[in-house]
């Protein structure tokens, strides 16, 4: 909301200074270079994406992404995940079903 609202020009919104955006980046590479290796929540979203990008750019193979397969989640859906194109090119997309369904007794 707040992003909405910033870019609509009510109120200030994200810096989007292009130093500033890369001394973040950067500091993002150096965390995932320190970690050595990573396992992404991979949603398909533009915040999963961008992470699943950086981590493989500096992880390489040692970047992994997890896909949650729920039964709550159309088709249609799942199908765009398992066929975009982007983030996960170059990287391991395991896809783990899950269960969002509640047993009430």
């Amino acid at each position: 909301m707040a992003t909405l609202v910033g870019i609509a020009g009510i109120g200030t919104g994200p810096n989007l200074d292009p130093a500033v955006l890369r001394t973040k980046e950067e500091k993002l590479f150096s965390v995932l270079s320190g970690m050595g290796q990573a396992i992404v929540a991979y949603s398909g979203g533009t915040d999963s994406a961008y992470l699943m990008w950086a981590a493989a750019h500096v992880l390489g193979e040692n970047a992994v992404a997890i896909t949650a397969d729920s039964a709550s989640i159309p088709e249609s859906t799942k199908g765009m995940r398992r066929s975009s194109r982007g983030a996960t090119d170059s990287v391991t997309n395991t896809f783990l079903p899950t269960s969002s369904t509640i047993r009430i007794m």
